[in-house]
């Protein structure tokens, strides 16, 4: 391995003579431009052997976790310094994006898999849910949340909560200010997909301040006011209810630029205000 790597790896911080060299190969591949960054990888173009990467990855599992969390904190104050918010015209500086991410598996017969579906039919894998942050035009990862089967938690002897309840628990414990310094909670607001849409998950973001935008799903129970002047009308499903008032709610045009500013994306969108059911109206 090439000496000035070693001398880098050395001076960022202490590594122990015996581990220089595969801390070295490893972060020599993680910087190469490759399909994937695996330990067979690292391997191949260092030379080493597969299991040295994996025992140092294994065994050193808290550091690296801990590395890697305080370089989050270090690049998120750094684009903090810019108090741009993250959309023309709109209060927030901050965005907390959540969306799940599938690590597809071959087979049922491995560890923590599960037979999932995210929209494109059941594959089986590993499902993690990824948190970002968004300051500015810079995404600052934050630790994601893995999901475990209840065999799983089981075998690790450690209490089985859904994908959602993690997340729920998550955001209630999360200390953004580590990682931003100072805010305001109204400079915050928390992007999701329907696979999240729930009224727990909601109320736990309100309950930090927090505004949320969310996609949601079309049996959710809601009320508006447009058919009934100020009294809100019954309760019902959002599908039923756009289809009973969509006429009431004209057509908005939405430009979007994309490419830094070199396209314009268009779309025509109907908005209607309106109430879900468990979720407080401030």
């Amino acid at each position: 391995m090439a000496d000035p790597i070693v001398s880098a790896v050395a001076r960022l911080q202490s590594v122990p003579n015996r581990l220089k060299t595969v801390v070295s190969a490893y972060l020599l591949s993680l910087l190469l431009d490759a399909p994937k960054h695996t330990q067979t990888f690292a391997a191949r173009i260092s030379g080493l052997s597969q299991p040295q990467f994996s025992r140092l990855l294994s065994g050193h599992k808290d550091v690296a976790i801990e590395s890697l969390g305080e370089l989050s904190k270090e690049a998120a104050k750094v684009a903090r310094r810019s108090l741009a918010p993250i959309v023309t015209g709109a209060p927030w500086t901050v965005g907390v994006l959540i969306d799940a991410t599938l690590h597809p598996r071959s087979s049922l017969h491995v560890q923590n898999s599960q037979r999932l579906n995210h929209g494109d039919g059941f594959v089986v894998g590993h499902q993690w849910t990824n948190i970002v942050l968004l300051i500015g035009e810079q995404i600052i990862p934050l630790p994601p949340i893995p999901f475990l089967s209840r065999n799983e938690c089981k075998r690790r002897g450690i209490e089985y909560k859904t994908a959602n309840e993690r997340l729920e628990q998550y955001l209630a414990d999360l200390n953004l200010a580590s990682w931003i310094g100072c805010y305001m909670p109204s400079e915050v607001v928390v992007l999701s997909d329907s696979g999240y849409d729930g009224k727990r998950f909601q109320r736990a973001v309100l309950a930090r301040g927090w505004d949320i935008l969310t996609a949601i799903k079309r049996n959710r129970s809601a009320q508006t006011n447009v058919e009934t002047g100020q009294n809100p009308g019954r309760y019902r499903g959002v599908s039923e209810l756009f289809r009973s008032v969509r006429k009431q709610a004209p057509w908005e045009t939405v430009r979007v630029e994309v490419d830094g500013g070199k396209r314009r994306k268009e779309f025509r969108a109907r908005r209607i205000i309106g109430r879900l059911r468990g979720i407080r109206s401030e």
